[in-house]
């Protein structure tokens, strides 16, 4: 085997590597999604809501430091294939996100609000910091997924499908995301603060979980071929 197809095939397994962390964090993400939603919808029923708040918080913490680590796997696959040349050189590597700091941020309040200390400020602050990087990461996620999308070789009308798929997802994000920061402010002004955190936490739940989902969806494809 020449030096050509030895290279080839070391970036096939590079990629089937990257392809499997990023569907191993994906899916571990749409669990911890899936396990907010449950956390939220015991507390919205009344089974200790105080204690549920700070919980839900810290596993949606961990749900976006996941999705933090999977898009920094997916950009580096993505700048992996580029030629060497049009890096410059450079070692390619990603910047902070969005919901890496939403996550750590997440993390460090919810455990200060399950000490006790002023609960029913630091979960809605924590909401509202979920509500902006489901904002500003709906859009990197699009531009990403369509990049993925240009690169995999598919077909045009399968392509174009999952545009528009994502398209609706990524609009979905942001509503959702709108829609925790909007009861996570309703919270911080004293109007039924635990159910209005409560339905922020599954409103940013549903969306990790949906998102978690999607993309082990995808990589499934990925995997298959």
């Amino acid at each position: 085997m020449d030096t050509a197809q030895q290279t080839l095939m070391e970036q096939i397994k590079q990629e089937r590597r990257s392809a499997k962390t990023v569907l191993s964090d994906s899916l571990a993400e749409g669990i911890a999604g899936g396990v907010v939603v449950v956390l939220s919808l015991v507390g919205l029923f009344n089974l200790a809501p105080e204690l549920m708040l700070p919980v839900s918080a810290i596993v949606m913490g961990v749900a976006f430091l996941l999705e933090s680590k999977s898009i920094s796997v997916r950009i580096l696959r993505l700048l992996g294939n580029l030629p060497k040349d049009e890096l410059s050189g450079e070692q390619p590597h990603v910047g902070v996100t969005a919901e890496f700091i939403a996550g750590t941020t997440g993390v460090l309040l919810g455990f200060l609000a399950l000490l006790g200390w002023r609960p029913l400020v630091m979960v809605p602050v924590v909401v509202i910091a979920y509500g902006s990087a489901l904002i500003f990461g709906s859009g990197l996620t699009a531009r990403l997924n369509d990049l993925e999308d240009e690169s995999s070789g598919a077909p045009v009308c399968v392509t174009r499908l999952f545009c528009e798929a994502v398209s609706a997802a990524t609009g979905a994000e942001f509503l959702f995301g709108m829609g925790a920061g909007i009861l996570g402010i309703v919270a911080l002004t004293g109007m039924s603060p635990v159910t209005a955190t409560l339905g922020a936490l599954l409103i940013v739940g549903l969306s990790s979980f949906l998102n978690g989902t999607a993309i082990i969806a995808r990589i499934k494809g990925t995997l298959r071929k």
